[in-house]
């Protein structure tokens, strides 16, 4: 399933994370499973494909339509992710040593440097930067 990490408006897909763009214009993005009118919320791009996601005017569903070349490929369900929600993944992700010293780290006390430095490496494979992480974590 393709992840929103909607605090830094990036999408978690095949463990990667891709940059987006926020649509600032009421666009629409097509219709909902119940009904409702979808809008355009983010683009994103990763390789060739180009990914928009839409979300539901009624139930607030988002939905993620993957283009390459132009062409519909598929579309896929999207979750969500808050800040409360990406600090619970950034948990399951890194492990308990690791997401310590990451918020510790955020909070300006002393932290365990091999915890956070594989903290770090894990998040950047997966390119996610660490200081805006360590901005939501704070």
């Amino acid at each position: 399933m393709i992840k929103l990490i909607e605090p830094l408006k990036k999408l978690i897909i095949d463990g990667l994370g891709v940059n987006g763009e926020e649509v600032e214009e009421q666009l629409f993005g097509g219709f909902c499973e119940c009904g409702g009118v979808m809008y355009q919320r983010f683009w994103f791009t990763r390789d060739s494909e180009k990914i928009l996601v839409s979300e539901c005017e009624k139930c607030w569903k988002h939905k993620a339509m993957i283009f390459n070349s132009h062409s519909f490929v598929s579309h896929q369900n999207v979750d969500v992710l808050g800040k409360y929600d990406f600090i619970e993944f950034l948990k399951e992700t890194l492990g308990s040593r690791e997401f310590e010293a990451l918020v510790k780290k955020a909070k300006n006390e002393e932290f365990n440097p091999v915890s956070y430095s594989k903290a770090k490496k894990l998040l950047m494979l997966m390119n996610l930067d660490i200081d805006e992480i360590l901005d939501q974590v704070r």
